[in-house]
């Protein structure tokens, strides 16, 4: 599921509105509301990055965040002086698409040594 950040008229970030089935075949209407703060930051990223997406990647993008879930962590080659914009949105895109699937992808860190972006990966708590 994908959402999208729109800027309101005050300044703020909101949400898109989605329909989402429940498990139980109701559907509700989900997304709507302020956000601010990363998952601001990570929905404006993951924007530009769909706006730009190869084909396949839909199906590259589950494949890979489903092996991450596996492991416990997600991470890829970024850039070699650290993340810069274009790893960002691809890093964003992923948490937002893992959100969907129902996992949290936590904060990156850059290890210079391995050129790698790695974070934490876990289910969404559901009660």
């Amino acid at each position: 599921m994908y959402f999208k950040a729109i800027k309101g008229s005050d300044g703020n970030y909101y949400l898109s509105a989605k329909i989402y089935r429940g498990p139980d075949g109701e559907q509700r209407l989900i997304g709507v509301g302020r956000i601010t703060g990363t998952r601001a930051k990570d929905l404006i990223y993951a924007e530009r990055f769909w706006e730009k997406k190869p084909p396949g990647m839909l199906e590259t993008l589950t494949e890979n965040l489903k092996t991450a879930a596996k492991l416990g962590w997600f991470g890829f080659f970024v850039s070699p002086s650290g993340i810069n914009e274009s790893d960002k949105a691809r890093l964003s895109a992923y948490r937002e698409f893992a959100r969907g699937m129902g996992y949290e992808i936590g904060e990156f860190t850059f290890n210079p040594n391995t050129y790698v972006a790695k974070a934490p990966m876990k289910k969404i708590e559901t009660y």
